[in-house]
């Protein structure tokens, strides 16, 4: 079975504009992200990812570039509060915590990004501060107390459900705007 964040991950991807939701930091994550998280980086570890870009009928590469773009988007805006940088909750355990620094750290090494360094340190000091403030027991609860109180009633049933549908899709700039005929293409470009 294909990981239903990768699927979100190839659709945002080619329209981020239909999901301008997921870039929200003030938004929450599903209760299950977690697990969502974990299962998206299981299904695009080295041995499972050419299975996986087959069933979803797109390139590994193409996959793991969406996906990574999705992770920069959705949880490493510098907005972002600790635990949804680590893709957390804020009830999550020590153990969670651990586990999920070490697979965003493995996603955006400079080593794994040698194309994009400066951007992969940028967004590997992001994960380790996070971490480093979230691991800490003392620094954690110092932490929590700067956040706004959570609202357990603030939570919507079938969350879930809302965070995986794109909103209206994107409208044309004008409304009035129709699509220009093509014309054909006659000799030298006036432009050059």
């Amino acid at each position: 079975m294909v990981p239903k964040l990768l699927v979100l991950a190839l659709e945002f991807h080619q329209a981020p504009l239909r999901f301008g939701h997921l870039t929200d930091p003030s938004k929450g994550l599903p209760d299950s992200f977690s697990t969502l998280l974990s299962e998206a980086g299981a299904a695009l570890a080295p041995g499972n990812i050419q299975q996986t870009a087959a069933v979803l009928g797109a390139q590994p590469d193409e996959l793991r570039e969406a996906f990574l773009f999705f992770v920069r988007q959705t949880l490493l805006s510098p907005q972002a509060a600790h635990y949804r940088v680590l893709g957390l909750q804020r009830q999550c355990t020590a153990e969670a915590v651990k586990r999920h620094h070490s697979l965003l750290v493995r996603m955006f090494h400079p080593d794994r990004m040698p194309g994009d360094e400066e951007r992969s340190i940028a967004l590997t000091a992001r994960i380790n501060a996070a971490y480093q403030t979230l691991r800490d027991p003392q620094a954690r609860r110092r932490y929590d107390s700067s956040l706004p109180r959570m609202s357990v009633s603030g939570r919507a049933r079938g969350e879930e459900r809302e965070f995986f549908r794109p909103r209206d899709p994107v409208k044309p700039l004008f409304a009035g705007a129709r699509r220009l005929p093509s014309l054909p293409f006659r000799g030298r470009s006036a432009w050059l």
